[in-house]
């Protein structure tokens, strides 16, 4: 027996405040990848950016630059983008909240970064 086009399965966006629905899962998952604070890798819906970001740069599933989100294959890409996109002679402080260390290379950065040092 055939399926109604009543009866078609739908995926609507976990978005409370999002009111669209789409045919395929794959295709909600694009639109709330381009729509949302979503993370298309890992299949999870935040609250807003800054949740988002802090995601990335925590999990162990993302490379991501920590100034801008920027997502890379691998870690020598992105310290080689930090290097160039950011300039190294602004003084950089660390992003979370609880560390209150000022760097003024990038390269000090990303070593306490990567040595998890806050």
């Amino acid at each position: 027996m055939a399926l109604s086009a009543s009866s078609h399965r739908r995926f609507p966006c976990t978005y409370a405040e999002c009111l669209q629905s789409f045919d395929t899962y794959e295709k909600r998952s694009l639109h709330k990848d381009i729509e949302h604070d979503y993370c298309l890798r890992c299949d999870i819906d935040f609250a807003n950016f800054e949740a988002f970001l802090k995601h990335k740069i925590e999990s162990d599933e993302h490379i991501v630059c920590p100034f801008c989100g920027v997502q890379f294959e691998s870690h020598d890409g992105r310290d080689a983008h930090i290097r160039r996109a950011h300039p190294i002679d602004h003084q950089i402080q660390c992003p979370w909240k609880n560390c209150d260390r000022i760097f003024k290379t990038a390269n000090t950065y990303i070593n306490h970064i990567e040595k998890d040092q806050c």
